[in-house]
């Protein structure tokens, strides 16, 4: 990184840290919910101008994660009161304020309960437009985002970051293969991962298991990575039903989907293909006859829209807190402007 990629980080990351210091523009109400087996802890901050308001529901993405994603939020939670937007989100269950821990099977049927009833309470409150709830979400937020949009019709517009527009077999295997390009192997070794990967998890029957685990479970790549595919023997394998929730496929609930979305990708992310889902999302919306979308793939920054030299998995765990809130600054501009034009919170 040259001298002037770093002053203009750190100019970033100093305007992202005041922007984080900035108190809420107007009042702030600790917000409790339940659902079956969970007691969520939150926070509803309301913007300075009048109300009824709409409102932004905060969809976490995979992971244990505070109200304020450990203060990640709060240059997000700025833009969204400055565009006179309400936020709304919670403790991940487990995490502080909230109890309750979900099953590994479950998880995208709890969490999408979970995201059901903050509607719920959103549309109760008395300081919230019940017309003009929507929710901004990121990674795996995407799938329970589309799942609860296939459950009611109180959500009025989505904001997806980095969300996959494949199912979870799809997503796992392009990660598989971007793991091996950022550790040096070639994008074509990548891409033979990723093909191995999927085919092996999607297989319905032995064989087309059998053919693509075996080269899995021999991979030199892998083993040096540290991963190690053991094969399964015929007796014991078994198909995944094909009405799981690891088959489910956001873009899928998007080809009827017409309330306004915002879908946003990094073009160095690599836990979440950028170019696949956004040309899936777009074709999807297309079909809906959606008139009130928009997606863009920003440069230079990785799965959280931060700024990034590769996207990798290493340089992201190896950020510092500020490192970390260095968001592109088009993100912001964009999702603010986008915000106070969206039809569906004017």
């Amino acid at each position: 990184m040259d001298w002037r990629s770093k002053i203009r980080r750190w100019l970033i990351a100093g305007t992202l840290c005041l922007l984080a210091s900035t108190p809420a523009l107007g009042a702030m109400e600790l917000i409790s919910f339940s659902t079956d087996g969970f007691r969520l802890a939150g926070t509803l901050q309301l913007p300075a101008t009048e109300g009824p308001h709409p409102v932004v529901i905060m969809v976490h993405g995979d992971g244990e994660h505070t109200r304020s994603d450990w203060g990640h939020y709060a240059p997000l939670a700025e833009r969204f009161l400055r565009a006179g937007y309400a936020v709304f989100s919670w403790d991940s269950p487990g995490v502080r304020g909230s109890t309750g821990a979900f099953g590994h099977d479950e998880r995208f049927r709890q969490r999408t309960d979970i995201l059901l009833a903050a509607v719920a309470r959103m549309k109760e409150h008395s300081s919230i437009d019940s017309t003009r709830i929507g929710c901004w979400g990121i990674s795996q937020a995407g799938y329970i985002m589309t799942l609860a949009l296939r459950e009611t019709d109180d959500i009025s517009f989505l904001v997806m970051v980095g969300c996959p527009a494949a199912n979870t077999y799809a997503q796992g295997a392009y990660l598989g293969g971007q793991l091996a390009v950022c550790a040096g192997y070639s994008e074509e070794e990548g891409r033979q991962l990723e093909a191995w990967s999927l085919a092996m998890d999607s297989a319905t029957t032995y064989e087309t298991y059998l053919a693509n685990a075996t080269p899995m479970s021999e991979s030199s790549i892998l083993h040096e990575l540290g991963i190690f595919v053991p094969v399964i023997p015929e007796d014991e394998w078994q198909p995944d039903p094909r009405d799981r929730w690891t088959l489910f496929n956001p873009a899928d609930v998007l080809k009827s989907t017409t309330i306004p979305v915002l879908a946003l990708f990094g073009a160095l992310d690599r836990q979440v293909d950028p170019i696949q889902g956004a040309s899936a999302f777009r074709a999807a919306l297309e079909e809906a006859g959606n008139t009130n979308y928009q997606i863009e793939v920003i440069p230079g920054a990785d799965h959280g829209i931060v700024l990034s030299e590769t996207g990798c998995l290493t340089e992201i765990r190896g950020r510092s807190s500020a490192e970390a809130l260095m968001y592109a600054p088009e993100y912001l501009d964009l999702v603010e402007l986008w915000l106070t034009e969206c039809p569906a919170g004017s």
